[in-house]
């Protein structure tokens, strides 16, 4: 009987041991299950999203500032860099005026373009170089030195039609025109200039000469009996509402030459009579 006891106590130890394993395996089972689920994604994978590439944009060169623009730019920095506290900065944007950028129509661009490659009407041409005047001046002086007058007069005419003028030297009388060389005091010596809007006497020393345009000029001509022997002539001006008649002669006192003088002139006062 005892034996009997002994091993149903066993049997009931040994049922009991596997009851213990099977319910270790049965929570090991359960707690594995778990860790499975816990690790699996609940929610699907998020999509990648790609950004289109931004649209090619066409460099444009920045206009010119204009004169505005340039007197508000340093007023700008000079704020900017004097005022370091968020406060100083908003009282500084508040008095920074505004100033929109905006580029010029293509047709006012062209315009000014225009202007300022366009001549003005009252533009003088310039046709021949100022050279050319000068060089027929020296080629004339060169003539008269040499008293060849036909030479000289062509020297001339191409001169004062190139801008330029012709010059001779004379002899002005300050007494009745008997140009009397004993007395100093008595002529003078001085440049005779013709131009072609006018002539001019210039002495070296005395105060005593003229300067007027062809329509100033009253008379001009040999003298009959005031220095005829050596050359002598007058001319007779009204400048500046005074009348004045010079004597003069040339210093080669050569007739010639004063022939010269009276032709160019009469010449340059017909074309004058032809333009009024």
């Amino acid at each position: 009987m005892a034996r009997k006891n002994v091993n149903l106590a066993r049997r009931k130890n040994w049922l009991l041991v596997v009851a213990v394993c099977l319910a270790v395996t049965a929570i090991a089972i359960s707690y594995w299950q778990n860790s499975s689920n816990a690790t699996t994604p609940l929610s699907p994978a998020p999509r990648q999203l790609t950004l289109a590439a931004p649209a090619a944009v066409s460099p444009v060169s920045p206009a010119a500032p204009s004169t505005e623009e340039a007197a508000v730019v340093p007023a700008r920095n000079t704020a900017s860099a004097t005022t370091k506290a968020p406060a100083a900065k908003a009282s500084a944007s508040k008095t920074e005026p505004r100033v929109i950028r905006r580029d010029p129509p293509a047709a006012a661009a062209t315009t000014v373009e225009h202007r300022e490659n366009a001549v003005p009407p009252s533009a003088p041409k310039a046709n021949k170089p100022p050279s050319t005047a000068a060089a027929y001046e020296a080629k004339a002086r060169v003539s008269l030195q040499n008293k060849d007058y036909d030479q000289a007069r062509e020297h001339m005419e191409s001169a004062l039609a190139n801008g330029g003028k012709a010059t001779f030297m004379l002899v002005h009388d300050h007494s009745r025109g008997n140009f009397e060389s004993d007395d100093p005091k008595a002529t003078c010596v001085g440049e005779f200039t013709i131009f072609s809007n006018g002539v001019s006497f210039e002495p070296r020393e005395d105060a005593d000469g003229f300067s007027a345009n062809w329509s100033d000029v009253r008379d001009a001509g040999g003298n009959r009996f005031f220095g005829s022997g050596r050359g002598g002539f007058h001319v007779a001006v009204n400048a500046g509402g005074k009348y004045k008649n010079f004597n003069l002669t040339p210093e080669s006192k050569d007739k010639a030459e004063v022939k010269l003088i009276l032709d160019l002139m009469k010449s340059y006062t017909r074309k004058t009579d032809r333009t009024k």
